[in-house]
């Protein structure tokens, strides 16, 4: 896994919309909600613009979630888990998601009780779920 303890990326085995559609299957197979899916690549074709393969996934479940959301409000602009998959310049597939570091720091939640816990174990399904989708588990 690559990653500045911000953005986690993994490579992945398939094309992003393959990944993204294991992604999704791994996900709504574990209960999540899948609240939207976007293709960057699709839009940006629609304005002419050529944008390698790029797409977003947003999911969840708000059993994991609300409770951050509960401690941070402004938290909720990042919750549900987004992930988001591109084909780089040299054709490889990545797949990206927030750390829990990120989310812990961007919205001060280093000394909420329970928010450790919380955001670590969002973080630890999420990785799960994504080293699947790219066939890395």
């Amino acid at each position: 896994m690559n990653g500045d303890d911000d953005l986690l990326t993994i490579p992945s085995r398939f094309s992003v919309h393959e990944t993204m559609d294991r992604l999704a299957t791994v996900a709504s197979g574990k209960g999540m909600n899948i609240f939207l899916r976007m293709d960057h690549a699709a839009n940006a074709r629609e304005i002419g613009v050529n944008l390698r393969p790029t797409e977003l996934i947003v999911f969840g479940n708000p059993k994991g979630e609300s409770p951050v959301t509960l401690l941070s409000r402004r938290g909720g602009v990042d919750l549900p888990v987004k992930a988001v998959a591109w084909q780089d310049d040299n054709g490889d597939t990545w797949l990206g998601y927030n750390s829990a570091g990120w989310l812990k720091r961007h919205y001060g939640l280093a000394d909420r009780a329970g928010a450790e816990a919380t955001l670590k174990a969002i973080e630890t399904d999420v990785a799960v779920l994504c080293r699947a989708a790219a066939g890395t588990d």
